[in-house]
């Protein structure tokens, strides 16, 4: 499932703004590679962060130069939340067996 998760995150494309706001595309770049990191690097405290830091994350906002669609980056954001709790989950269940 994490591997799924980074596929997808990878794949990601957003529509382009022009004149009007967009969220900082390096910025959303940048925060999609620390969430692909952070699945990558296994259980363990980075990936049990990294709900928080989808919910909190802000992004800075353009206007009058290329942004992505804040509405786009939002709802994938929120997929990619739902799918981090999703491999949460099922590593504490795996712990769980384990440890039973």
């Amino acid at each position: 499932m994490t591997e799924a998760l980074v596929q997808t995150i990878t794949a990601a494309k957003f529509q382009v703004t022009k004149f009007r706001e967009g969220y900082d595309m390096i910025e959303v770049d940048d925060f999609l590679d620390e969430i692909i990191a952070a699945l990558r690097s296994g259980p363990g405290s980075r990936l049990s962060k990294l709900p928080d830091q989808i919910l909190t994350k802000k992004f800075q906002v353009t206007k009058w130069r290329e942004g992505y669609d804040m509405v786009e980056v939002g709802d994938f954001l929120d997929i990619a939340l739902d799918q981090v709790r999703r491999c949460l989950t099922t590593a504490d269940a795996s712990a769980d067996a384990y440890e039973g």
